[in-house]
């Protein structure tokens, strides 16, 4: 059970009541701008999606490419479903290939 239940069903008013019935009539601008702002806050969560974390793209070669498609390596480097990956990083002439895009290759052929 939340605070708000709590005091809901014990019949209790939530602090702020209280804090917005004894505040001087002076600060009562501040005190409702402040909640104010609270409100657009908890709106905001309210109605953002959260996104689940983002896995960071792996690169795989060619032979693993073979494996998880059971063919040739040779055959991967002529697949023109497969956008290889140059990585200069690694070297001018290493190719890489996406293991999400693999994944989503192998998903359309099953479907």
């Amino acid at each position: 059970m939340n605070h708000v239940s709590e005091w809901l069903s014990a019949g209790v008013s939530p602090p702020l009541d209280d804090y917005a019935r004894t505040l001087p009539l002076a600060d009562l601008p501040d005190f409702l701008a402040t909640l104010a702002k609270s409100t657009a806050i908890a709106t905001l969560r309210l109605h953002t999606p959260t996104v689940a974390a983002v896995e960071p793209e792996e690169w795989i070669t060619a032979a693993d490419v073979a494996a998880l498609l059971k063919i040739e390596p040779k055959a991967v480097r002529r697949m023109a479903a497969l956008r290889p990956y140059r990585s200069t990083a690694l070297g001018p002439k290493t190719i890489r290939y996406s293991r999400a895009g693999v994944m989503r290759l192998i998903k359309r052929r099953t479907s």
